[in-house]
């Protein structure tokens, strides 16, 4: 299997996952085009430019941050449901049971 780029899983990426992914990457290429907008505009002082750009940070951090969490919660939600669905069961089975014969059975197979 070859190896994704960033933007190869981020684009291939579905579904509310894909969503909060993508708004997190078009937030902060926004919060860049700003800052580099800002370097060259020649109404305001160093001081002031900086100001602005701290104001920017501050009004979009939260936002960039909680998409990002919420993606990576719902990634390894997504990995563990596909680390579940990889299990192998006998058919007519299922990965829980109360069962304690088939407990000690499926402990006498895997020890």
């Amino acid at each position: 299997m070859t190896e994704q780029s960033y933007e190869e899983l981020r684009d291939s990426s579905t579904g509310e996952v894909g969503s909060a992914w993508k708004s997190a990457d078009r937030q902060e290429s926004d919060l860049r085009t700003y800052y580099r907008e800002l370097i060259d505009d020649p109404r305001y002082s160093e001081a002031h430019k900086a100001q602005l750009a701290w104001q920017r940070h501050e009004e979009t951090k939260e936002r960039i941050l909680t998409a990002r969490a919420r993606s990576k919660e719902l990634l390894e939600e997504r990995a563990g449901q596909y680390r579940t669905q990889a299990i192998t069961v006998r058919p007519g089975e299922g990965l829980v049971t109360n069962s304690e014969t088939k407990l000690l059975l499926s402990q006498n197979e895997t020890g």
